[in-house]
């Protein structure tokens, strides 16, 4: 048995048959190819192939992705070698080693050796915490056990982050110091940009999800009592989907609020100083407006399409109904009628009185009774026109006639 080396390479081969010439030149050309060197392994394993061309091995180490290879280059992949059989560029999967087209086998693997004596077990070291840890190539570090986190670490572009710090779970910092932060003690995941200010978190204790602006404007979905709240930096603010409205919205300054879609009014709009609201939308009547101690209801039934109570009703304009015009106060029109323009049995009953410049027309009764229950009275400088009878209880009918220049003033006693 005789060895040859072949020095370019620097592998070392076994033949089992010794040619004239160059050791391993087995077609006597005066130099040891490709072929040859993978004949005479062959050789020395007792199989004698054909060989048609050579060349000179140049060993490559291990086989890399992305690698211009050669004719006659010698590598290593998975513990055995192999020769490239023409030029390519390594990709993976495509002509990589046991590709047969690119490389052919040059030696295997032997066996394993015996295991050799164990070494003397090494002395462990006491890491004294915190410790850092510090690439000099980049600055980047991590440190153990840091007196405010874990596990901290910063790298070259001064990103860092923590874990288990004193507030979080995991926190992180970029260079344009936008922030982050999961299982915060408030939120899940908590979020900030640096540059606007605007801040988001996400599973807070009081909303699913919680926004802030940098205008301090900030908004809520899934809060306890709304579905989506919202309120601005002048803290004004509004609901969609609270407990009893679909929309609320008050105003932080005046305290005025409205609702839509609330429990019992579609539309409901109060003044939060004088207390006066307006009411839409209910079963019982369309529209409602309020002040202390007054309302006006308009549709109040069948019947009565406007309902004042506890107040007057003015108008420079005709009053016409043809339903029963009903006041706690005062009937009062200027210079026009006051009429009720059907005929059938309507009323006008005002306990205030009924003072008006431009005539009463009624096929019904009028009634007019003071706030205490006693009779009141009834002024007009129009006509007073009757189909029936004109009758009083007690007192007198006084007639302001032209004829009379002292008083103008006649009084009728019936």
């Amino acid at each position: 048995m005789r060895n040859f080396i072949v020095a370019i390479a620097f592998i070392i081969l076994s033949i089992g048959t010794l040619y004239a010439g160059v050791i391993g030149d087995v077609n006597n050309d005066g130099k040891v190819d490709l072929a040859e060197a993978i004949y005479s392994l062959q050789v020395a394993a007792g199989v004698y192939p054909s060989i048609d061309s050579g060349c000179i091995l140049i060993g490559k180490g291990a086989w890399i992705e992305n690698t211009d290879y050669a004719e006659c280059d010698v590598i290593e992949s998975g513990g055995l070698n192999y020769v490239c059989l023409q030029s390519h560029t390594s990709v993976t999967d495509i002509n990589a080693p046991p590709n047969q087209t690119y490389w052919t086998q040059l030696a295997l693997k032997g066996e394993r050796g015996y295991q050799g004596p164990k070494g003397e077990p090494g002395n462990p070291m006491e890491l004294e915490l915190p410790y850092t840890f510090t690439n000099q190539v980049d600055e980047n570090s991590v440190t153990l056990g840091d007196v405010s986190a874990g596990v901290y670490g910063k790298n070259a572009n001064s990103n860092e982050g923590s874990l288990g710090t004193a507030d979080v779970g995991v926190y992180g910092k970029n260079l344009n110091d936008n922030e982050g932060s999961l299982g915060t003690t408030d939120v899940g995941v908590y979020g900030k940009n640096a540059n606007s200010g605007n801040e988001g978190s996400l599973g807070t204790s009081n909303a699913g999800i919680y926004g802030k602006n940098q205008n301090n404007n900030e908004g809520f979905l899934g809060t306890a009592n709304a579905g989506v709240y919202g309120k601005n930096a002048n803290n004004n603010e509004g609901s969609l989907g609270t407990t009893d409205a679909g929309v609320f919205a008050k105003n932080d300054l005046s305290g005025n609020w409205a609702k839509l879609g609330a429990d019992s009014w579609a539309l409901q709009a109060k003044h939060d100083i004088s207390g006066n609201q307006i009411l839409a939308g209910t079963g019982d009547y369309p529209l409602k407006a309020e002040r202390p101690g007054q309302s006006v209801i308009l549709g109040q039934s069948d019947d009565i399409a406007i309902q004042a109570n506890n107040g007057s009703i003015n108008t420079s304009q005709n009053i016409n109904a043809e339903g029963n015009i009903t006041a706690g106060g005062v009937i009062t029109v200027g210079n026009n009628l006051l009429e009720v323009p059907t005929d059938r049995d309507i009323d006008i009953v005002a306990e205030g009185g009924i003072v008006t410049k431009g005539g009463i027309k009624a096929f019904g009764d009028i009634y007019a009774v003071d706030f205490m229950g006693t009779d009141g009275h009834l002024w007009t400088k129009g006509d007073i026109k009757c189909g029936g009878k004109l009758e009083k209880s007690a007192g007198t009918f006084k007639i302001d006639h032209p004829l009379d220049p002292k008083t103008n003033i006649y009084s009728i006693l019936l």
